[in-house]
């Protein structure tokens, strides 16, 4: 086998998808298809692929260097808990083959006192999805994979469950078969991060000390295992409504494979990353992936991210283009001057954001203002068109009259009476246009309201 090379399409297929290399980085393997009725770890699928590529050079060039693979593949296997060979019914002590089956599965599936090292993670994910495991835990609290594998829950909430990027990771391989979930909550945990012993950080520390002081140490524990397979199963999908992976540390280069999921996704209501350790970089091709796409986003949380200036910019340039977002949180987001005059000047155009958080930012005192007037106008417009919108009939009239006496108090709000109403934007906004707005001059006209109205039998 090692001289001669397989099949000329098995040759090709392992050259093309380069399958003889392998990085202690990959945390996406794909099983070739030449192994898909096949009890294979991905560390065999390998060793076998290795020695079936039909170039000589990248194939083994001794039995020792296939044997050494061997022998640590075995290792590795040995290693593995028997709480998994019992949850895969993969024996691999001869005492195991009828023995593996005999007790029930608990309800729990706790490998939290399970030696779970790299390999013995990659071989549950590999096969879990193949059998019925009510509830699984590797480092945190249960996941409900059963549930999730017949496609019973809509709302998947594992907020402050503990979990880290070993337990994403599993959960991914259910998340990709699933068709039910659309809101998905995973804050308050460490999915950003490996995790580790106490007794290791704690080594970890006194080697670095350096770190300590530069506030850089928990880069150290950041892990993108988990987080590459969520965006692998949630990728291809469109259902997403809710997400969120507030107070999560998941840092900016972590957050990057997340934006193929906001791609494809693009009727997310609610999107909440408040508290994950962003950067401008992550802010700008966010608001940029939602103005391009997402028509349906209601609220977006940045809270405690430096975004700074150039993610202010972004954020106002989708500002100006959406018409669906009502709440905006970028509280303590290093937001100086320039940004928050962008933020100010993009909502003298905006008529829907009706809440947004701002503070602990170093902004000039006139945009602050500008802000705060631009959002109060867009709540008492809104809520008074709610508010009228049962008088059938003449709510027009009502309403005109209401924004013509508040108009004539403040320039502000005459200002963006004027800009709303020149280009209205639903059925009621060109009524109360065509009672205030003189389209020939092209202005608001805040003389006083019409008192009298035409009654009709009927209305009331």
């Amino acid at each position: 086998m090692i001289g001669n090379p397989p099949d000329i399409e098995i040759s090709d297929h392992i050259n093309k998808k380069r399958l003889f290399e392998k990085s202690p980085d990959q945390n996406v393997f794909n099983v070739p298809y030449f192994f898909d009725n096949y009890i294979l770890s991905n560390d065999m699928c390998y060793i076998v692929s290795k020695l079936l590529c039909g170039t000589s050079r990248n194939r083994y060039l001794s039995l020792s260097e296939l044997r050494k693979d061997l022998i640590k593949l075995k290792e590795n296997i040995y290693s593995t808990p028997s709480l998994l060979r019992r949850v895969l019914s993969h024996p691999v002590l001869p005492t195991e083959s009828q023995s593996l089956n005999k007790r029930p599965l608990p309800k729990l599936v706790d490998f939290k006192n399970h030696k779970m090292n790299e390999f013995s993670l990659k071989y549950l994910a590999k096969f879990i999805y193949e059998h019925n495991v009510e509830q699984l835990s590797i480092n945190g609290g249960p996941m409900p994979l059963l549930s999730l594998k017949t496609n019973q829950l809509v709302e998947l909430n594992l907020r402050e469950q503990n979990l880290y990027s070993e337990d994403l990771f599993i959960l991914a391989q259910i998340l990709k078969h699933n068709t039910s979930v659309t809101n998905l909550n995973l804050s308050k945990n460490f999915i950003g991060y490996k995790f580790i012993e106490e007794a290791k950080i704690i080594e970890m520390k006194m080697k670095n000390q350096d770190k300590l002081k530069d506030f850089s140490f928990e880069k150290l524990f950041y892990d993108s295992l988990g987080l590459e397979h969520l965006t692998l199963a949630l990728e291809s999908t469109d259902r997403l409504r809710v997400v969120d992976l507030s107070e999560n540390d998941l840092g900016p280069k972590n957050f990057q494979l997340l934006l193929r999921i906001f791609h494809q996704n693009t009727k997310i209501e609610v999107l909440n990353i408040a508290d994950c350790k962003l950067d401008a970089s992550c802010a700008v091709e966010l608001c940029r992936i939602i103005e391009s796409s997402n028509q349906s986003i209601k609220k977006l949380y940045f809270r405690n991210s430096k975004i700074g200036d150039e993610g202010a910019m972004a954020v106002a340039s989708l500002i100006r283009v959406n018409q669906s977002m009502v709440e905006l949180e970028v509280f303590n987001c290093s937001i100086t001057e320039k940004g928050g005059n962008a933020i100010g000047d993009a909502l003298k155009t905006n008529f829907w954001i009706e809440k947004l958080s701002i503070g602990e930012n170093i902004l000039n005192k006139e945009d602050v203002n500008q802000i705060q007037q631009s959002v109060i106008f867009n709540t008492q417009y809104n809520q008074m068109k709610v508010s009228n919108e049962k008088f059938e009939g003449f709510a027009p009239e009502l309403i005109a009259k209401s924004l013509k006496k508040w108009g004539q108090q403040s320039n502000f709000v005459a200002a963006k009476l004027q800009e709303r109403l020149q280009c209205p934007k639903d059925e009621l906004d060109r009524k109360i246009a065509g009672i205030m707005y003189d389209s020939k001059n092209k202005k608001v006209d805040l003389k006083s309201a019409p008192t009298k109205y035409d009654y009709t039998s009927g209305d009331g």
